[in-house]
């Protein structure tokens, strides 16, 4: 068959080539894409990998991950965190590289469904976009609440829903701003965060009431304070929770489009994303078990 006039094959093929260097990718046949033949970035690439890194670390929100998610997985399962943390972080490794290969192959806005719906289709796309819509609604909510509690240890008086709905509010304002001005935020506020991890860390391993033992032996308590039996129910919601806590990493992949060389720095942001907060999480869950005069 002849060429279809005013098209040039070694032409196409250049195209393709300098398309692929610049990270720019082709549209999925399978898709049924036909508007057009390669996805163009529409955002500017304004960090790297490191900066990638901490903007994922920031909405994993360690802070909020700690006093309250961590809070309640030491009350739940008790010594049995620790294990269960450790346990979590290797599943957390496993799907990191996961989104690392992913945020690689398709480094594009959108995250999940974006990269599903260039695979699957659009349609599957939809849906996996509607439950992250739910999931996050729901789970940008819970760290609101969760921030309100805490204020309300240092203000006696708030509310803790209002204040939630008030830092909502503020969070929004932030996001409609430039990434690099919410960049700059947000790294200020990660380092505010992880400064008062690092004091109760210190606190509770300076008072450590028990050997590091007690951290691989499972122990929980009901309410009342008596023993509470260690099934494979508690080992399974405790696992759950453990991991619950890990997540987020994949935020890296919904900022591929603004990162420099995107093929070349999503991989490593992600990973780097993983092993950094694995330590934010696992670090304090020891301390709290060993600085606890009791669990009961």
């Amino acid at each position: 068959m002849g060429e279809v006039p005013g098209t040039c094959r070694s032409c196409s093929v250049l195209t393709a080539a300098e398309s692929a260097r610049e990270g720019v990718l082709p549209v999925s046949r399978d898709t049924g894409e036909d508007i057009a033949r390669h996805y163009e970035p529409q955002l500017k690439r304004s960090f790297g990998a490191v900066g990638n890194a901490i903007l994922t670390l920031s909405a994993m929100s360690p802070a909020t991950t700690v006093f309250v998610y961590v809070s309640v997985l030491l009350f739940m399962v008790g010594t049995w965190s620790f294990p269960a943390t450790i346990m979590a972080a290797f599943i957390a490794a496993g799907m990191g590289l996961v989104y690392a290969e992913l945020g690689t192959a398709y480094p594009i806005a959108g995250g999940e469904y974006a990269i599903i719906g260039r695979v699957l289709g659009r349609g599957t796309g939809f849906v996996v976009f509607v439950i992250l819509l739910l999931f996050y609604t729901l789970l940008i909510a819970s760290f609101a609440l969760g921030a309100g509690i805490q204020l309300q240890t240092i203000w006696s008086t708030i509310d803790p829903r209002m204040a939630g709905l008030i830092l909502l509010v503020l969070a929004a304002g932030l996001a409609v701003l430039r990434v690099r001005t919410s960049w700059i935020v947000t790294t200020v506020m990660l380092a505010l965060e992880l400064v008062s991890i690092g004091i109760v860390s210190v606190m509770g391993f300076a008072h450590a009431h028990d050997p590091v033992g007690r951290l691989l032996v499972p122990k929980a308590f009901v309410p009342s304070g008596a023993a509470a039996p260690i099934t494979w129910s508690v080992l399974l919601v405790g696992l759950t929770l453990a991991f619950f806590n890990m997540t987020g990493f994949n935020v890296s992949v919904l900022f591929s489009e603004e990162t420099k060389k995107a093929r070349q720095h999503i991989g490593r942001a992600v990973l780097l994303a993983v092993a950094v907060f694995v330590v934010i999480v696992t670090v304090p869950t020891a301390a709290a078990l060993l600085g606890a005069p009791s669990l009961q």
